[in-house]
C-alpha cells in the first residue's frame, strides 16, 4: 500500500512537472534569447511580490488567536443591532447623494495637482462611482434581508448572511427596475426611489444571524499558510479594484451591457433595437447596471460587478468549510480569484462573474435543501438559479445540470427516485417563473424566445432583425474558437482550453490542470468525484454545438474546479508529507508560486504561443491602468487610446444634430456614442454595405431608405473588408462624402444625397 502511494505521487509530480514546463515554454526561450523584457514588466512584478508579502505579515497577525476572537466580539456586537441602523442611514442618503452627486462630480473636477493634473477626474470617478456602488449593494443586502425573512430562513454566520442577502436583493433591485420599465417608469428618480425603498424594507425587516460555528468547518491550515492565502486573495482584488475605477472599454459592456440600460433610463421604458439584436437579451443584471449609472455612473455599475468577486469567494469558502473537508479554503477562495479571466471579469461590466456568483449560491442553496431537507433553501435555488436563467442563457443548461446531480445525491442517500425526481422537478418549475418575463419579451419581439439562439427552430422576425446570412455570419465568429469537435479534439479540450488559451479568448491558469487530477488520482473521495462529474458535464454541453468555445463561458465552473483544486492540493501536500518531512511545505510553496503568477503583471508567461499580435491572450488584466486612475492621465485620453473611435464620437456628440443617423464600422464604443447609430455589420445595414461598385445605386438607396447622414469609417476594418469592391467604398460615394472629422485611424464624412444618383 505505502510503495503504490509513493507510486501515486510520484505519477502526479511528473504530470504537473510536465504541464508547468509545457505551459510556461515563453520563460526558457525569452532566457535564451535574452528577451526577458517581453516577458513581465519587472518593475510591476516587483511591487506584485512586496504587496503579497507585506499583505502575507498583515493577514498573520490578524489570524492571531486574540486578535481574532476580538473581532469575532466586534463582529456579534455590530451584527446584531446596528445592521438595520446601516441600512436606515444608506436608504436616507440614496435620494440626497442622486441629487447633488452631479454637482459634487463638477466641483471635484476642477482640482488639478502636479504631476497628477486630472486629479479631480480620478476622484469624482472613485468618490461618485464608490458612494453609488456602495448605497446600492446596502439596497440590495435590505431587499435581500426582507426575502429571507419571507422565506425563513436564517443564515448560520455573517459570511451566509451577506452572501444570501446580496444574491437574493440583487435580483429584487433588477426585477424592481423591470417592473418601473414596464409601467414607463423607468427614469433616474424612481430608480433612486427604488433603493431607498430597499434599504428601509430591510431595515424593518430586522436581519436574523445565526452564530453557529460547526467544529468540522475549521481550517486545518496553519496560521501562516492561511495568511498566505488570503494575501494573495487581497493582492488580487486590489488589481480588479484599480482597473475597476478605470473608465470603461470593453468590448460587450459599451455595446450592451451599459449601454442598453442608458437608453432603457433616456426612454422611461425597455427599448427594442430592431438592428442590435442583443437588445433582446435577459437584462437582469444590466438593470443592476442600470442602477448604478443612476447613483455612480459607470464607474459604479464596474464596482458592482466587482463585488461579485469577492462574494463568489465567500460562497466557496463556505462550500469548503462545509462540505469538502481535509481541505483549505483559503486556497480555493484564492485559486478562484487568481484565475485570470475572471478577475477581469471583475473589472469590467460584463456579466459572466455575476452568473458564476448565482449558480454557485444557488448550487449551495440547493445542496443545503439536500443535506437539512427545509423548504426554504429549495425556494432560495429555485429564485438564483431562476436568476442565472435570467441573466444569461447558459443559465437554463447549469439548472438542468444541477437539478439532476440533486436526484443523484439525494437518491444515494437513501431517498427514493420518485421523490426525489418530483422534488427536482417543482424546484426546475420554480425557477422557470423567474425568467419567464425576459423569455416572452424576446418571443413577442420576435418570434423566439431564445433569440437569437436557435433560429433554425423559431426563425426570427422581422426580416430586419435577423435571417439566414446573419446567423451563418455569427456561426463564422462562434467557430473562431478553439479547434473543432471531433472526438481527438474532445479527448484533447482539458490540455488546450488550458495550454492554448487564446484560442478560447481567455485564460483560466495551469493548476487546475494539475491540481484537480491529484484530487481525484491521489485521493479519491465520493463528494470529489461527484464535483468532478458535474464539472465535466458543464463542459461537455460547454463543448457542444449548443455552445460557443469562449472561455467566458467556463466561468460558472470556476468555482467548483477551485474547490477540486484545493482538494488536490490538500491531497499533493498529503502525499508529499509522507514521503520526505519537508514534502508538504515544498509543495505548497510551488502552487503558490504558481499562483502568484496569475496576477495580471505576469500574465505574459501564460503567452507560450504567442507571436507578435498572434496568440495573444484577451479578456485578461495586463498592467494595471494607474496613470488615469491616480489622475496622471485624463479621462479622453485614455479612452482616445483604448477606443479608435472615441475622439469620433466625442465630435458627433458635440456638433451632430440630435436626428443624425451614423453608419459605423468601427465597434465597441456604444455607450459613449450620443447619436442614433447603425452598425455595418447588423441585417439591416447589408443592402446598404454589401452592394458591389457596380450597383453603387442600390446602396445609395438601401442609406436612405435608413436615414443615414453620416458615416464613421475605420480604415482597418475596410481594408479586412476589401472596401475597394463595394460601392460604400467607391468613388462615386466617396465623392459625395464631405469630411466631417478624421484621425490616423477612423474618419467621418456627411453624405450629400444631392450629389448621389440611385
Amino acid at each position: 500500500m505505502f510503495a503504490a502511494a509513493r507510486l501515486r505521487i510520484v505519477v502526479w509530480m511528473l504530470w504537473a512537472g510536465g504541464v508547468l514546463a509545457y505551459y510556461f515554454a515563453y520563460v526558457p526561450r525569452a532566457l535564451f534569447l535574452r528577451d526577458v523584457t517581453l516577458a513581465f514588466d519587472a518593475r510591476w512584478a516587483a511591487i506584485t511580490v512586496v504587496l503579497v508579502g507585506a499583505a502575507a505579515a498583515a493577514f498573520e497577525a490578524i489570524e492571531r488567536p486574540g486578535v481574532v476572537e476580538s473581532l469575532r466580539r466586534f463582529g456579534y456586537r455590530v451584527r446584531s443591532g446596528r445592521v438595520s441602523t446601516l441600512l436606515v442611514a444608506a436608504g436616507a442618503a440614496v435620494v440626497p447623494w442622486w441629487l447633488v452627486s452631479d454637482r459634487i462630480g463638477a466641483v471635484l473636477t476642477t482640482i488639478s495637482v502636479q504631476p497628477f493634473p486630472f486629479l479631480g477626474e480620478a476622484l469624482a470617478r472613485l468618490i461618485a462611482g464608490g458612494v453609488g456602488a456602495s448605497l446600492i449593494c446596502f439596497g440590495a443586502i435590505g431587499a435581500g434581508t426582507l426575502v429571507l425573512r419571507v422565506l425563513g430562513l436564517r443564515a448560520e454566520s455573517d459570511g451566509e448572511f451577506v452572501v444570501f442577502a446580496a444574491a437574493s436583493g440583487f435580483l429584487v433591485i433588477s426585477f424592481g427596475s423591470f417592473l418601473l420599465a414596464g409601467l414607463g417608469m423607468y427614469r433616474p428618480a424612481p430608480v433612486a426611489a427604488l433603493i431607498a425603498a430597499a434599504c428601509f424594507a430591510g431595515a424593518a425587516a430586522k436581519p436574523e444571524i445565526g452564530d453557529v460555528q460547526p467544529a468540522q468547518l475549521r481550517d486545518r491550515q496553519d496560521r501562516r499558510t492561511t495568511a498566505m492565502w488570503l494575501a494573495l486573495t487581497g493582492s488580487a482584488l486590489a488589481f480588479g479594484v484599480v482597473a475597476a475605477l478605470a473608465p470603461e472599454k470593453e468590448w460587450d459592456a459599451l455595446w450592451y451591457h451599459l449601454n442598453l440600460p442608458r437608453l432603457w433610463l433616456e426612454a422611461g421604458r425597455p427599448v427594442d433595437i430592431v438592428e442590435e439584436y442583443v437588445s433582446l437579451y435577459p437584462m437582469t443584471w444590466e438593470l443592476v447596471f442600470g442602477a448604478g449609472l443612476v447613483l455612480g455612473g459607470a464607474t459604479a455599475a464596474k464596482l458592482l460587478h466587482l463585488v461579485c468577486l469577492p462574494l463568489l469567494a465567500a460562497t466557496v469558502w463556505l462550500a469548503a468549510r462545509r462540505y469538502i473537508s481535509r481541505t483549505s479554503a483559503a486556497a480555493a477562495v484564492a485559486l478562484v480569484v487568481t484565475t485570470p479571466t475572471l478577475l477581469w471579469e471583475s473589472a469590467t461590466a460584463y456579466v459572466d462573474l455575476a452568473l458564476a456568483f448565482q449558480v454557485a449560491v444557488a448550487c449551495y442553496a440547493l445542496a443545503r435543501y439536500a443535506e437539512q431537507d427545509e423548504l426554504a433553501w429549495g425556494v432560495l435555488a429555485a429564485l438564483q438559479f431562476g436568476g442565472a436563467a435570467a441573466t444569461k442563457h447558459v443559465g437554463v443548461i447549469v439548472t438542468i445540470l444541477a437539478l439532476a446531480f440533486y436526484v443523484v445525491m439525494t437518491v444515494r442517500s437513501g431517498r427514493r427516485l420518485a421523490a426525489a425526481t418530483q422534488r427536482a422537478l417543482l424546484i426546475g418549475v420554480a425557477a422557470a417563473v423567474v425568467p419567464l418575463p425576459w423569455y416572452v419579451r424576446s418571443w413577442v419581439a420576435s418570434g423566439n424566445p431564445v433569440f437569437p439562439e436557435l433560429f433554425s427552430v423559431f426563425g426570427a422576425a422581422p426580416s430586419e432583425r435577423w435571417d439566414a446570412l446573419t446567423e451563418r455570419g455569427l456561426a463564422g465568429f462562434k467557430a473562431r474558437f478553439g479547434y473543432g469537435r471531433s472526438f481527438a479534439h474532445l479527448l484533447w479540450l482539458p490540455w488546450d482550453v488550458t495550454v492554448h488559451g487564446a484560442r478560447f479568448g481567455g485564460c483560466l491558469g495551469p493548476l487546475f490542470l494539475v491540481l484537480i487530477p491529484a484530487a481525484c488520482f491521489l485521493r479519491p473521495r465520493r463528494g470529489v468525484m461527484l464535483l468532478a462529474a458535474a464539472v465535466i458535464a458543464y463542459a461537455a454541453v460547454w463543448a457542444s454545438p449548443l455552445s460557443s468555445y469562449q472561455m467566458r463561458f467556463l466561468m460558472p465552473v470556476v468555482a467548483p474546479m477551485s474547490l477540486l483544486a484545493a482538494a488536490g492540493l490538500e491531497a499533493a501536500a498529503d502525499a508529499a508529507g509522507e514521503w520526505h518531512r519537508r514534502g508538504r511545505q515544498l509543495v505548497t510553496a510551488a502552487v503558490f508560486a504558481v499562483a502568484v503568477v496569475n496576477l495580471p503583471p505576469f500574465i505574459r508567461l501564460h503567452e507560450r504561443d504567442r507571436e507578435g499580435w498572434s496568440g495573444f491572450l484577451t479578456h485578461v488584466l495586463r498592467q494595471p491602468p494607474v496613470g488615469v486612475v491616480s489622475g496622471r492621465e485624463s479621462e479622453a485620453s485614455y479612452l482616445r487610446r483604448e477606443l479608435p473611435a472615441f475622439g469620433a464620437w466625442q465630435a458627433i456628440n458635440k456638433d451632430l444634430p440630435s436626428d443624425a443617423r451614423v453608419l459605423t464600422f468601427a465597434g465597441g464604443d456604444h455607450f459613449y456614442a450620443r447619436r442614433r447609430r447603425v452598425s455595418y455589420d447588423s441585417t439591416v445595414a447589408r443592402p446598404a454595405v454589401s452592394a458591389t461598385a457596380e450597383n453603387a445605386g442600390a446602396a445609395v438607396a438601401a442609406l436612405r431608405a435608413l436615414g443615414i447622414t453620416h458615416v464613421l469609417f475605420d480604415r482597418r476594418e475596410l481594408e479586412r473588408l476589401h472596401a475597394e469592391t463595394l460601392a460604400i467604398g467607391s468613388p462615386a460615394i466617396q465623392r459625395a462624402c464631405t469630411v466631417f472629422y478624421e484621425d490616423r485611424r477612423v474618419w467621418v464624412c456627411r453624405l450629400d444625397y444631392s450629389r448621389l444618383t440611385d
